[in-house]
């Protein structure tokens, strides 16, 4: 790997993490929805586990159609935000109960999959509609497509985790051992795929955001020597002093 390669994986590390901070930020909606409604416990509780169900749906349908399971990835992405910002708007009331959570994370998928997949394979949404069961019908869907697509501003191309992972270990260049690298690869997506299921990663905000990447290169060779990356909060940075202390 060249100076030059290694600088441009590290310049798309740093614009991702911008445009990610920038117009894809996630607040803690169900921390909203425990702290200031009627019952807001049980509720917060109840839509925690619905999260986590529809999300293990999609992986499985997606598997079931062979589509690309970053699909899912896009979809939570798009319905986590919508109802970040419908705390915002305060008519979050709306969507955390019954039918309309439903067609909202039903709705997320298809425009998830409508943007990400061969356009020379169009979605249609009267699948939609049968997945749904005939609940909700076609018209059902793309009104709240327009709701949801009004909502996040049309920021519907948010960095992936795949994307990350990708860059990172291209900068890491593990001077050549391929086998090396296919294998972190597929233990981090394995483990980023668990994080969508998982509403505290999904909307976990450090409180200290910062991203430094420190390259160390020898002008023979031009390999990466040395990548440090920070970015914790002061309680992950307390348990690893502990445990230092500890050995």
């Amino acid at each position: 790997m060249t100076l030059i390669e290694a600088e441009q994986y590290v310049d798309r590390l740093i614009a991702m993490r911008n445009m990610e901070s920038r117009s894809y930020q996630c607040i803690g909606y169900l921390e909203y929805v425990n702290d200031n409604l009627e019952n807001g416990e049980t509720k917060s509780r109840t839509l925690d586990h619905h999260r986590q169900r529809i999300s293990q749906w999609m992986y499985q349908l997606l598997d079931a159609l062979k589509v690309d399971r970053e699909i899912v990835y896009f979809s939570m992405n798009l319905l986590d935000r919508f109802l970040s910002r419908s705390v915002e708007e305060h008519n979050i009331d709306n969507y955390i109960g019954g039918s309309q959570y439903e067609l909202a994370s039903l709705t997320s998928l298809y425009i998830a999959i409508k943007i990400n997949t061969n356009q020379h394979h169009p979605v249609h949404i009267e699948r939609f509609e049968k997945l749904s069961r005939h609940k909700f019908t076609k018209h059902d869907i793309s009104g709240m497509e327009l709701v949801i697509l009004t909502t996040l501003k049309w920021n519907v191309f948010p960095p992936s985790p795949a994307e990350y992972v990708g860059n990172y270990l291209s900068v890491l260049a593990l001077q050549g051992s391929t086998k090396l690298c296919e294998k972190i690869m597929d233990i981090s997506l394995f483990l980023t795929e668990l994080a969508v299921c998982d509403y505290f990663f999904k909307v976990f905000k450090v409180k200290r955001k910062t991203m430094k990447v420190k390259l160390s290169l020898r002008r023979r060779g031009m390999r990466v020597m040395v990548i440090h990356h920070h970015n914790y909060n002061n309680n992950h940075s307390n348990q690893r002093n502990r445990s230092q202390q500890q050995m």
